[in-house]
């Protein structure tokens, strides 16, 4: 699949190696804190966070493969060099796959967390928290995957996700997926599902105010707001 066109590719690249806001850590330092999962070796050609920001980059030109992302960078490594300094070259796609099999997702989903923490606390507006079915992840007679996700509403972005084993244990991993987000000044908005006041606690205690949704009989919308002090 071709990659969309992307007018200005460098913005991500960009925040990579400056100070997004004045709380927050460039996403090149929250990427130095995964765990290279190659052996040190003379052998080691590309830095290994140049390539997940290489990777990340890829992401808003809708490149969801391994061959997509290598040939985006490609196009591109004049631009990245603006950013990055890519010693020898854009990984080829061998090596990309290598790294994505190896690569510890827990790890990543922490540095990327941090990063996204920095931004977000410099922004106002609004978190939604919702648990979807993965698209096509039940295929083949496989158990789907259920993920609860925190979506900013203003940046136009997840901030988190988590794995549940079905749609029952959503309530279990909320709290988990709202620890790791900065939520001061911010409102949460949860489906029915985030009704108990243990999640909107929680949020209050995090500086944020949770707005839980449920439907009526009516079809209309009911919100109710807890607020602790």
């Amino acid at each position: 699949m071709a990659c969309k066109p992307l007018s200005n590719p460098s913005t991500l690249v960009s925040w990579a190696t400056e100070m997004m806001v004045t709380k927050g850590a460039s996403l090149m330092c929250c990427l130095k804190e995964v765990e290279d999962p190659r052996k040190p070796s003379h052998r080691t050609l590309n830095d290994f966070a140049e390539m997940l920001v290489n990777a990340m980059a890829t992401a808003p030109s809708d490149c969801d493969t391994i061959e997509d992302i290598a040939d985006w960078g490609r196009t591109k490594e004049p631009r990245l060099r603006k950013s990055l300094v890519l010693n020898n070259g854009i990984p080829s796609e061998e090596t990309l796959l290598r790294i994505f099999r190896a690569l510890n997702p827990k790890q990543f989903a922490v540095a990327f967390r941090r990063w996204v923490v920095g931004v977000v606390g410099a922004l106002r507006g609004g978190v939604a928290v919702d648990g979807k079915t993965v698209r096509g992840s039940g295929s083949g007679g496989e158990t789907a995957i259920y993920m609860v996700s925190a979506f900013a509403t203003e940046l136009g972005i997840v901030l988190g996700q988590e794995k549940v084993a079905s749609k029952s244990n959503q309530i279990t991993a909320i709290p988990e997926l709202l620890k790791a987000l900065y939520l001061n000044g911010l409102l949460v908005s949860i489906d029915a599902m985030g009704r108990p006041k243990s999640i909107a606690r929680q949020t209050t205690d995090q500086g944020g105010t949770t707005c839980c949704r449920s439907k009526a009989t009516s079809r209309r919308c009911m919100r109710t707001r807890y607020r602790f002090h």
